[in-house]
């Protein structure tokens, strides 16, 4: 699991203000939850300092003040100290998540699930393979060319977030193009999609041929009749890049 990304869980509250950080407090999920089962702090009592911190700011802002601004300070505080521990937490139970399942989404699953956010660092890319969205209801993918004759599959689906992996997908895009554009989407949405490429099996006599990808490549089986040979049973046939992320526009 050496190579899964870790994943990190937003901390920023002392540059909140007591209204964002109790937003944030609020939000705050973990009753019931099936595998954060012992955050630092309960919801209950979180929600609780949270409430306070929002009737003191509150008071600090009318005329007169009826709360001292150094009251707030100290709940800000408290609160902050509070979400911190949780936050904390959940990083912990979100990587081991994602080590347990072998897949970073199981982990940022659980943090959106509790109602925490996702600090998004540099993801690794796709080499060459890029998607956009300037034109309303509308996805433009593009890729570099890996040779001559080369087939590009891609294969996408609609997610809640960026950096989740959605888990249905529509059906496969299949082309000889470097560019393909996919239209009548929802605008607003979150667009994953991720590519394989494979290369035409050569005319001289071999006993194998490359399916490949801008990043990486693997070999496929051929017959000397030139054939190619499918393994039923294989977890894909096809050697995917990372997944990409697009906000349709």
């Amino acid at each position: 699991m050496e190579n899964l990304k870790v994943i990190e869980v937003v901390t920023g509250t002392s540059k909140m203000s007591p209204t964002e950080l109790v937003t944030a407090a609020l939000l705050v999920k973990t009753t019931g939850d099936p595998i954060a089962v012992a955050p630092p702090v309960t919801d209950l009592i979180l929600h609780g300092a949270a409430n306070t911190l929002q009737t003191l700011y509150n008071g600090s802002l009318a005329s007169p003040p009826t709360v001292l601004k150094k009251a707030v300070t100290t709940q800000f505080n408290i609160v902050k100290t509070m979400y911190n521990k949780n936050a904390g937490y959940m990083k912990g139970v979100a990587n081991d998540a994602a080590i347990a399942a072998g897949d970073v989404s199981a982990g940022t699953v659980v943090v959106i699930r509790c109602g925490f956010k996702l600090k998004h660092s540099k993801t690794p890319s796709s080499k060459g393979f890029k998607a956009t969205s300037t034109t309303v209801n509308q996805v433009d993918v593009t890729t570099k060319a890996v040779g001559i004759d080369a087939i590009y599959i891609r294969e996408y689906g609609i997610t809640l977030t960026k950096d989740v992996p959605p888990t249905t997908f529509a059906e496969l895009l299949i082309s000889k193009r470097t560019g393909v554009s996919i239209t009548n989407l929802k605008s607003g949405t979150i667009l994953a999609i991720r590519e394989a490429s494979i290369l035409p099996i050569p005319h001289k006599k071999t006993s194998a041929i490359t399916t490949a990808t801008a990043r990486t490549a693997s070999t496929t089986a051929a017959t000397k009749g030139q054939k190619v040979v499918f393994s039923d049973g294989a977890t894909s046939h096809y050697n995917y890049g990372n997944w990409i992320y697009v906000v349709v526009k």
